[in-house]
């Protein structure tokens, strides 16, 4: 689930936009169950859905698949079953009634749109991919396309899209944060503070260090959100609009940034973990099938080198960030006109800063909590 749907499928997402869409299991099970739904259980044409509360709210936006999103990553990179097969197909259970449930209230294409985070995340990773699935009356085609031109696009993003694109990013920077010392360090001061005050004696040890991961993974994106903020505001009198619409205008650019950083954290656990699909494979259920010879397959941790991984990951974060820098500068150029120039200027420092940011996650060992 972790290295193969979750790690490797965002890459191929990245390079075949539209490929989520044709394998999501939930949407294709809701298309057959409601094909085969007796034609009297079929609402008429015209007949209105149920609209969610809050319909300003969610009007245009994606509110609740940020929200789901937060609670997404909380299951990676916080909880403690997340290793445990029987607790992932209970989380996997529960997803998949709470998605069916969604779909039969709002209908497909609303969910889609507003609540599914994994079609929001994998939607956004395939935007900046040179080939896209199409659909056509004879099935698929595929169609080659500009890499990343699919982030410019005439529509402002909503309040919530762009939420969302910072939530994305600040939560994989956070992956690759709490595996540094000062981490390490920061969760021993933390941990001291909730001894102090009671907290490890009333919930135990191991709950005050989840309870403090927590609270980094929701700091994170408000801390992201703010500073993003702090430079939209710098970056508005100089491009004559507000601080709020340069925050929407600029959100997708940051897109090539989130991408360049799952790649650099993630490529060797998807090369090195990703083997153990092989044994898998051949003996899905453990019951001593071999069924392709790969049972006793081994995994090999020398598939790749540790410069390799370094300089893949040094490289990445570089051109990711670069990449961002042009894509800023050409929706400057299209929206500013003469004034394009000077109103980057703000953003390309913070790019400049979350560029040696990243590169000073990289280079801190990992610290693995026990």
């Amino acid at each position: 689930m972790w290295v193969l749907w979750w790690v490797g499928l965002a890459f191929a997402c990245a390079l075949v936009a539209g490929l989520w869409r044709a394998l999501d299991p939930w949407q294709a099970l809701a298309r057959l169950a409601a094909a085969r739904r007796p034609r009297a259980m079929q609402a008429a044409p015209g007949t209105p859905r149920w609209r969610p509360p809050l319909r300003r709210a969610f009007a245009g936006g994606c509110a609740p698949a940020v929200l789901l999103f937060i609670a997404f990553a909380w299951t990676e990179l916080v909880w403690g079953g997340n290793a445990h097969p029987r607790a992932l197909a209970a989380l996997v259970l529960a997803w998949s009634a709470l998605a069916w449930a969604g779909m039969a209230l709002m209908g497909r294409a609303a969910w889609r749109r507003r609540c599914d985070p994994f079609d929001r995340f994998f939607g956004l990773l395939g935007r900046l991919a040179p080939l896209q699935l199409h659909r056509c009356a004879a099935g698929w085609a595929l169609v080659v396309r500009w890499p990343g031109a699919a982030l410019l696009q005439a529509r402002l993003p909503s309040r919530s899209e762009t939420a969302f694109v910072i939530v994305m990013l600040a939560t994989v920077g956070f992956d690759g944060l709490s595996e540094t010392p000062a981490w390490e360090a920061f969760t021993a001061q933390a941990l001291a503070v909730l001894y102090a005050a009671g907290v490890v004696h009333a919930i135990g040890y191991a709950a005050a260090g989840s309870l403090v991961k927590t609270a980094g993974l929701l700091l994170a994106p408000l801390a992201w959100v703010g500073i993003y903020l702090v430079f939209c505001a710098l970056a508005a009198p100089l491009a004559g609009e507000s601080a709020g619409r340069v925050a929407r205008r600029f959100a997708l650019s940051l897109v090539p940034i989130a991408l360049a950083y799952h790649l650099a954290h993630y490529l060797s656990y998807l090369l090195i973990q990703g083997q153990a699909a092989l044994p898998a494979l051949s003996d899905p259920f453990g019951l001593g099938w071999d069924l392709f010879g790969t049972r006793g397959r081994e995994i090999d941790i020398g598939i790749i080198e540790m410069r390799t991984v370094w300089a893949v990951a040094v490289a990445s974060i570089v051109i990711g960030h670069v990449v961002a820098v042009i894509l800023a500068h050409v929706e400057a150029r299209r929206a500013y006109g003469p004034r394009a120039l000077r109103s980057q200027v703000p953003m390309t420092v913070l790019m400049i800063a979350y560029t040696a940011l990243s590169l000073w996650i990289l280079s801190q060992p990992i610290v693995e909590a026990g």
